[in-house]
């Protein structure tokens, strides 16, 4: 009999930081090879796609003016609702991360919060 097959990532494939989230994230995490539109995506491919981010910018140990600028770039796109409809823990774990390098936010605009 063959095994179930996992619904979530693997955990040690993770950065250390979001490993306790690993359950949360599909096992296509890394399956972002074609441009996409987050506001026509679902909510597990936008948290699939905040997980992926999270770790490009742990493995290149990106911050500040370095790290602002690649998040502009990888969510120039999204909109607060875009943001919202990702899950809650791991959407906090990229804000934290990113504000621990050295980037701060203005959530004032329905247009891209990532301009």
């Amino acid at each position: 009999m063959a095994s179930p097959r996992n619904h979530h990532a693997e955990k040690n494939h993770f950065p250390k930081m979001i490993q306790r989230l690993h359950q949360r994230i599909s096992p296509d995490w890394t399956n972002f090879d074609a441009p996409w539109d987050p506001k026509i995506t679902t909510k597990q491919q936008r948290t699939d796609w905040m997980a992926n981010r999270i770790k490009a910018y742990v493995d290149r140990d990106l911050k500040g003016k370095d790290l602002c600028s690649m998040f502009r770039e990888d969510f120039e796109d999204w909109n607060l609702h875009a943001f919202n409809e990702s899950d809650l823990e791991v959407r906090r774990e990229l804000r934290n991360f990113l504000q621990q390098r050295g980037i701060k936010f203005l959530w004032l605009s329905q247009k891209s919060l990532a301009k």
